[in-house]
């Protein structure tokens, strides 16, 4: 009596798993395919972020959709640093005089309080509470002893 026995090779397997079985290709493929596609994809992701990214950190203050971002990074920067001399300039030196000018504009004057003659110069905060300047030409001197310049 002989028994005749074979050992058939039978896969139920699908999907991805199933097409690389009928390519010939060992179980293991799987697995290496899946970590190179896992590697791209992040690899990916990295320079896209990189590259499409519009505003970096150092261009937060100009605010989005300015025209200020008009172009690409080379082009905005050669805009930046033109400093051609079109439009108004100011050219020349500040002389002396309008310094001196621009200065005295700018000192505030005291206001001059009219002064009948013969009266003392009123004092620097004006006539003094409930005097009127009858009664500082007659009575002025009298104030400025007992409260001094």
């Amino acid at each position: 009596m002989t028994i005749d026995i074979s050992k058939a090779k039978s896969s139920n397997s699908g999907g991805i798993s199933g097409i690389f079985e009928s390519l010939g290709l060992p179980a293991w493929t799987i697995a290496i395919v899946f970590f190179a596609l896992l590697v791209a994809m992040v690899s990916f992701g990295i320079r896209a972020r990189q590259e499409f990214q519009p505003v970096g950190s150092e261009e937060e203050l100009i605010p989005r959709g300015s025209a200020l971002q008009a172009g690409t990074k080379e082009e905005r920067r050669a805009a930046a640093m033109d400093t051609s001399t079109t439009g108004d300039v100011v050219t020349g030196e500040v002389s002396t005089v309008e310094i001196e000018d621009a200065l005295q504009s700018t000192i505030p004057t005291l206001p001059t309080h009219q002064v009948p003659e013969g009266a003392l110069p009123l004092p620097l905060s004006g006539l003094p509470d409930g005097w009127t300047m009858d009664q500082w030409v007659a009575y002025g001197h009298l104030w400025w002893e007992q409260n001094g310049p």
